[in-house]
């Protein structure tokens, strides 16, 4: 959910497909969520709409992190997944 820090009105509202681990990655365009099934959520920061939704290969083990063009997701698989690119 995404709320106005001026009045705390509700702006959005987005599901992911699972639980969210750990805090969201954002910048002033996108919102990333990483799930708990593997899927990794961009969603458009200002609309909440869902830009895209890669997944691993395996239920994820962990949150994941952002580095450069590279999102990193550890799976329970014991596989670190790197996903580039722009969604």
């Amino acid at each position: 959910r995404a709320l106005s820090r001026q009045t705390g009105q509700l702006l959005w509202n987005a599901p992911t497909a699972g639980e969210t681990l750990g805090g969201p990655w954002t910048d002033n365009a996108i919102v990333l969520a990483f799930t708990s099934t593997g899927s990794l959520v961009f969603l458009d920061a200002a609309s909440g709409n869902v830009l895209a939704t890669p997944s691993i290969r395996a239920p994820a083990g962990g949150a994941g992190a952002v580095s450069g063009p590279w999102v990193y997701m550890p799976g329970q698989d014991g596989v670190l997944y790197g996903v580039r690119g722009n969604p």
